[in-house]
């Protein structure tokens, strides 16, 4: 049966249970974590998930710290007015997936050098840190919404399509992409 979380999780929460799915955040509700990530899957379900609310990781490493994660084929909306935010990655989606964002998604690192790194032998891209980390598919962002990071706005970790109508972007100053197509895709850049 669908579920609908009302209340808030301020020690994250990890989704089990299948039939949660399709599960909506509601407008007002928080799910934080200061020492891990908010919102996790580590289970093979398609997550069909809509966001109204606020979900916030501040927790700072390598473990930690990631607003969403999802398996492959997760399908995120995050509506209008709703936030997103993690320290290393604010949705990170392991393979495949859908994000339509139509409010703010957010990574925060600051320590670091890079949103990206280079395998000189298989001649890869991998992505360190960006407000959006999703394996392939595609990502659509709305007029008014913004997806940002220090390093990286966006990284797509295999072929897949940006559609932006709002603000993707990047504010380091060094090796860091507004979006970031380790192996190839399309950005269409309409008005706005």
């Amino acid at each position: 049966m669908p579920r609908t979380i009302v209340s808030n999780y301020l020690s994250g929460l990890n989704l089990t249970n299948a039939a949660d799915n399709p599960l909506g955040i509601g407008g007002g509700v928080t799910i934080a974590n200061a020492a891990g990530s908010a919102l996790v899957s580590n289970t093979s379900y398609y997550w069909t998930i809509s966001n109204s609310g606020q979900i916030s990781a501040t927790g700072a490493g390598t473990t930690a710290g990631f607003g969403v994660v999802l398996a492959a084929g997760a399908s995120l909306t995050n509506t209008t007015g709703a936030r997103i935010s993690g320290y290393g990655l604010g949705v990170s989606i392991a393979g495949a997936g859908t994000v339509i964002n139509q409010g703010t998604i957010s990574a925060n690192q600051t320590a670091g050098t890079s949103g990206y790194s280079y395998n000189a032998t298989t001649k890869s891209l991998g992505a360190v840190s960006s407000g959006l980390f999703i394996g392939g598919g595609g990502v659509s962002n709305a007029s008014g919404a913004a997806i940002t990071g220090t390093y990286g706005g966006i990284a797509l970790g295999g072929p897949g399509s940006v559609t932006n109508r709002g603000l993707i972007s990047a504010s380091g100053t060094t090796r860091s992409a507004a979006i970031l197509l380790t192996s190839g895709g399309t950005v269409t850049n309409g008005a706005g």
